[in-house]
């Protein structure tokens, strides 16, 4: 159930993991974020917390590309969004 609520938020993810220009430190905590949002045995509250902390850490990277920074962003606002 709570997969089908963070929907957007993972199809988000995954465009930013597939693409061959993001980092490979960056795509594993993706990866790492989706994994997080298909657990269903975690609770809605617990998953936003984990996923926003583990995208928080990359958004304060400050060698991190700028486009990344932004869709990084966007998936902040999709997550607050649910």
């Amino acid at each position: 159930m709570s997969s089908k609520r963070f929907e957007h938020v993972i199809n988000a993810l995954v465009e930013l993991n597939e693409d061959s220009s993001v980092p490979k430190n960056v795509q594993d905590k993706v990866a790492k974020s989706i994994k997080i949002l298909n657990d269903e045995k975690l609770g809605l509250p617990i998953q936003k917390s984990k996923v926003l902390a583990e995208l928080e850490e990359l958004s304060d990277d400050v060698n991190l590309q700028t486009d990344i920074r932004t869709q990084l962003f966007n998936v902040f606002g999709l997550l607050e969004a649910v």
